[in-house]
């Protein structure tokens, strides 16, 4: 009787595409060569933020992972199309001969008007109902749990808040001169 399909059993199918053995995957993936095998096994399940974590450094889709879509094979988001597509081993290399740690900006184009300004709806929608300190209390929390989400190590998440930091300051001074250059323009 075949397996149903579940994550255990996307797991198995992404490294067969991605040509990785059980040990290789989970040190990709940090996590535990022991543990990967007994979620692979059925007797062991997998968090959302192992997932994410799958998700970002193979670059599969989440979603998928998770067992949603008919489709039997990996897939990932194209960026040129925004549609969902069949993984390759190829698309595995090339996304890790990149510097993932290099420019977004094509991520960024495509997610600044739609979920960033869903971000400042809900910052709005908190102020409107007097809860902006905690929203901004959570929203703080949730940026620490994504850099932990993304780093393979303590080591790593700590690199990361240095350049999220550096990166902050940049952005905000990028702001404060915008602002005050349209304070200087008479507000138009």
């Amino acid at each position: 009787m075949p397996r149903p399909i579940n994550t255990a059993t996307r797991i198995g199918q992404l490294r067969s595409v991605l040509g990785l053995n059980a040990r290789e995957f989970a040190s990709m993936v940090g996590m535990s060569h022991g543990f990967l095998k007994r979620v692979e096994a059925g007797y062991d399940t997998i968090s959302n933020h192992n997932i994410e974590r799958i998700a970002y450094v193979t670059g599969v889709d989440a979603d998928w992972m998770l067992g949603e879509g008919k489709d039997m094979c990996p897939t990932r988001l194209d960026l040129a199309t925004g549609d969902q597509v069949p993984m390759t081993r190829e698309d595995f290399e090339a996304r890790s001969a990149k510097n993932l740690t290099g420019p977004l900006n094509p991520v960024f184009e495509r997610m600044d008007d739609g979920r960033l300004l869903k971000v400042r709806a809900a910052l709005r929608a908190a102020e409107r109902h007097g809860k902006k300190g905690a929203a901004y209390h959570v929203l703080k929390r949730m940026l620490g749990e994504m850099i932990d989400g993304i780093a393979a190590s303590r080591a790593e998440a700590k690199q990361i808040r240095a350049t999220f930091e550096a990166e902050y300051a940049i952005l905000l001074e990028a702001d404060t001169a915008a602002r005050k250059a349209k304070a200087t323009r008479g507000g138009k």
